[in-house]
């Protein structure tokens, strides 16, 4: 009997561990049997009982596999996908012929052995309790290692777990200031100037795609925001990741895709990306006003005010302008003479 689980799955930090442990009960002594009795969910032993069980698991155990996955592996594939890859790989390295493969909680990808997932299996199976002692004080052992190389962040006392003295210590209330995420057009320039680096520090990718007027007025509007929307997605999506659109569906892109109305307001992936997209253009706008002095751009950031149709009026559309907009924007102008591109 072969049993699998993993530790570091829930940690804000560190490695995910996976550990697969196989028992050939007829090498067993009723010693070693009646010590590996108090075997159960690492979590719910004591650092103690976890050290005590490690060795003697390591001794009895026909064979165990250890495999770890690191936190930009995870990052980038995501983290119950890196979990399922992880148990099958620390499975395959202990199975042999006739023996059953247990995973705790999750089934894994067949790999020609009888396979079954059993829920709240470290507390029904030796094995996969076994594993779960293993692949927990492995982890652990690294945390504490590494608090030595990292210091400040107190690794050997949470292990990378979301305890409040982690979460203080990981910067100043990040945390709590992606709790303000929201539409980027109901935040202010201050909030969203702060989330902007957060986000690109935080986040495990961001892409950012422009389209200029010109391309806009050829292509028109909405279908130049799809393409831009999708090509965005396209350059972060990870293999079994969801993919979300604030509104409009965009093509398919080989991942699960859902357009959520509001979803600047439902979903912090969305919120994020609208505040990365809006102070991108913003500085832009602002960066524009130099280059095209008259239609104060670092004010209105090209948005139709009162005083841009002003200036409109009175000079004419720069190169920055879409001049596809001109039967609605510009037809408010009431201009008695067509508007005119200014050099």
């Amino acid at each position: 009997m072969a049993g699998a689980d993993e530790a570091g799955r829930g940690c804000l930090a560190g490695p995910l561990v996976a550990a697969a442990v196989l028992f050939d009960l007829e090498r067993v002594s009723p010693a070693e049997i009646r010590t590996l009795g108090a075997l159960n969910d690492s979590k719910q032993q004591t650092p103690e009982g976890r050290a005590e069980l490690f060795p003697v698991i390591l001794r009895v155990a026909a064979k165990v596999a250890i495999v770890t996955r690191c936190a930009p592996g995870i990052d980038s594939r995501g983290l119950h996908v890196t979990n399922l890859a992880a148990l099958r790989d620390a499975l395959r390295q202990v199975t042999c012929a006739g023996c059953i493969c247990l995973s705790d909680g999750f089934p894994v990808a067949a790999f020609g052995h009888d396979q079954r997932a059993v829920i709240g299996g470290d507390g029904k199976s030796a094995a996969i309790a076994a594993a779960s002692v293993i692949a927990k004080e492995t982890r652990d052992r690294y945390m504490r290692r590494a608090d030595a190389r990292h210091p400040g962040w107190e690794f050997a006392q949470h292990v990378g777990y979301a305890t409040p003295e982690h979460r203080d210590a990981i910067g100043p209330g990040e945390v709590r200031v992606l709790g303000a995420l929201n539409d980027s057009k109901q935040q202010t320039h201050e909030a969203r100037a702060e989330l902007f680096p957060l986000i690109l520090r935080l986040a495990s990718k961001v892409a950012i795609v422009s389209r200029c007027a010109p391309g806009i007025d050829a292509r028109g509007l909405h279908v130049t925001n799809l393409a831009a929307l999708r090509d965005a997605l396209s350059k972060v999506a990870c293999e079994g990741c969801i993919c979300l659109s604030d509104g409009f569906p965009v093509r398919p892109l080989g991942h699960e895709q859902r357009a959520v109305v509001e979803g600047d307001a439902k979903s912090a992936a969305i919120a994020a990306a609208s505040v990365i997209a809006k102070e991108t253009r913003d500085r832009y706008m602002r960066r524009a006003d130099a280059a095209h002095p008259g239609w104060e751009f670092a004010q209105h950031v090209g948005y139709s005010t009162p005083e841009h149709r002003e200036a409109i009026e009175r000079l004419g559309v720069s190169p920055l302008h879409r001049l596809s907009f001109q039967s609605m924007a510009y037809q408010q102008l009431i201009l008695e003479e067509p508007v005119v591109l200014s050099d």
